[in-house]
């Protein structure tokens, strides 16, 4: 009898931790399962977050890059402008300067053999056609090359057979505004 009191006894303990160890494995189930719950809603919410973050900079690059295209575009404009005003400038005291170096009305010096003339900018192209026209037209006188100057003037040589006083017939032009020499080359302002 004491050994089936203590066989049942050993049965119910047995029993009885069966059912906790039952509990714990279930507790412990559940403790995992809580976890990975958590583990995949950080996750979820981790990647949320990351999208939302990716959206953000491409947005803020997007804007930035914008404000970059409107500086530069910008900036070009303010260069072509400061570029026209330089060109201003230099065609204005190119003009000054020959208005200012003007010599007599009429000039006794007289050219032979090749002459550069040097039309100064800005150069209308009808007036520069109506010179050309009447260079060719003067007896004695052959234009041998046209052609531009890198400040957006033009240069034109042409050869005197005998010697003549073209910086006379130039200023005669009805086209030409002023006309002096200097250093063997006539400058010329057109109108």
């Amino acid at each position: 009898k004491k050994d089936a009191i203590v066989a049942k006894e050993m049965a119910k303990r047995e029993t009885e931790e069966a059912e906790k160890a039952k509990k714990e494995a279930e507790k412990a189930k559940k403790a995992k399962e809580e976890a990975e719950r958590l583990a995949n809603k950080k996750a979820k919410k981790d990647a949320a977050d990351a999208k939302e973050k990716a959206k953000k900079d491409a947005i803020v690059a997007k804007e930035m890059a914008k404000r970059e295209t409107e500086e530069a575009k910008k900036a070009k404009k303010e260069d072509e402008k400061a570029r026209k005003e330089a060109v201003e400038i230099s065609i204005t005291t190119k003009s000054e300067t020959v208005k200012k170096k003007k010599t007599k009305k009429t000039s006794h010096k007289l050219y032979k053999g090749e002459v550069k003339l040097l039309i100064l900018p800005p150069v209308d192209s009808k007036n520069l056609k109506e010179l050309e026209d009447g260079l060719g037209h003067t007896k004695g006188l052959k234009i041998l090359l046209t052609g531009g100057t890198a400040d957006g003037g033009i240069q034109i040589v042409v050869s005197a057979v005998k010697p003549m006083p073209i910086l006379n017939a130039l200023r005669e032009m009805p086209q030409v505004e002023e006309a002096i020499s200097k250093d063997d080359t006539i400058h010329i302002l057109l109108k």
